[in-house]
């Protein structure tokens, strides 16, 4: 069906030649950890080019392609020139936003009379709209990503150290059937909780720190991320207020969620709630971002994309706030598109303390 739909969609080149290890697999069930691509023409069977490695595990997962084994590196060039002369490609698709200067110079060596066409929208687009099989799998990553950080919230006392509060927590996930993490997992308090992107130190929680846990699930290849703010003993009134205001405009921008409405809609509506709450020049990154086998893919809910959003869309409602020298506050939520609305996929509780 993906297949399908993807050679239906090749209108302007005769092939696509895919590289990327996440694209791969979704258009032949197969996640390869070294090189391997597909070159998919736009009638007829579509080929896999493996590595020795990994030929006979491919050749038990990959249904409706040809199965080409490479067993040294020159062999994957000869496949191609090969391919690309029987196929008679003229116009290729790649992927732009993936693909190396070496890879592509390798591609053009063997096939001098060939144009390269800019596909990534193409695949972007199909990746965004989930099938009902890839919700049910995003949705159980969901679920373990809310254990996750609920044991990460159980253990948030004075004295206990960053990555104590994060191994806890990547341990519960495992034991719910995790693959691993779909990131390196959040655990940054005190003045760290103003830095987006802290990871973990070895940093002891204090009394009165905010913690900011941000962390997600890989389960069977599709990635869950989920983010929560909490207080280590009670919180005072600035981070109460702080705290509020972060919720509310998630809760708010939620809210318009339906197909239809332009993802930079969503983004606003949050953006100004925090900006009347005196923290605009404090919320840094877009609203959301898609989520499916990589954490981060297409749509951005930023406020740069005037698409608007679809059913079957999964992407993440994450606005925060980062203070410097104060600690920062962000929460966030996978919500699924429906028909008409919403449906929000992580559920463990959203509370400061």
């Amino acid at each position: 069906m993906r297949l399908t739909k993807l050679q239906n969609m090749l209108k302007e080149v005769d092939a696509l030649f895919l590289s990327k290890p996440e694209n791969i697999f979704y258009f032949s069930s197969f996640f390869s950890t070294s090189f391997m691509y597909l070159l998919i023409p736009r009638e007829g069977t579509p080929f896999a080019v493996v590595s020795q490695l990994e030929f006979e595990e491919a050749n038990n997962t990959v249904k409706g392609f040809s199965i080409i084994q490479a067993k040294k590196l020159e062999d994957f060039e000869k496949a191609f020139s090969k391919l690309q002369k029987d196929l008679k490609i003229k116009k290729l698709g790649f992927e732009e936003d993936f693909l190396t200067v070496n890879i592509k110079e390798k591609l053009e060596k063997n096939s001098k009379d060939t144009d390269f066409v800019h596909a990534s929208p193409i695949i972007k687009k199909l990746r965004s709209i989930k099938s009902s099989s890839e919700i049910e799998t995003i949705r159980k990553a969901a679920k373990i990503a809310d254990e996750g950080v609920k044991k990460a919230i159980e253990i948030i006392n004075p004295g206990v150290r960053e990555y104590e509060v994060a191994a806890e927590a990547e341990y519960r996930m495992k034991k719910l059937g995790s693959s691993g993490a779909s990131f390196e997992t959040i655990v940054a308090s005190g003045h760290r909780s103003a830095f987006p992107h802290a990871s973990c130190s070895d940093r002891k929680l204090e009394n009165g720190d905010l913690v900011i846990i941000d962390l997600g699930a890989r389960y069977k290849n599709y990635c869950s991320d989920i983010s929560r703010t909490h207080t280590v003993g009670s919180p005072n009134s600035k981070q109460e207020k702080l705290y509020q205001t972060v919720l509310d405009a998630q809760q708010k921008a939620i809210e318009i969620i339906r197909p239809g409405v332009k993802a930079k809609k969503i983004d606003e509506i949050a953006r100004r709630l925090i900006k009347r709450g005196g923290y605009g020049d404090y919320f840094v990154h877009s609203f959301g971002h898609g989520i499916g086998i990589e954490v981060h893919e297409h749509p951005p809910i930023s406020p740069n994309n005037k698409d608007a959003i679809e059913e079957g869309m999964v992407f993440t409602a994450e606005p925060g706030v980062y203070i410097p020298g104060f600690g920062g506050c962000r929460i966030e939520d996978m919500i699924l598109v429906r028909e008409n609305g919403y449906e929000v996929l992580t559920n463990s509780p959203r509370s400061l303390h």
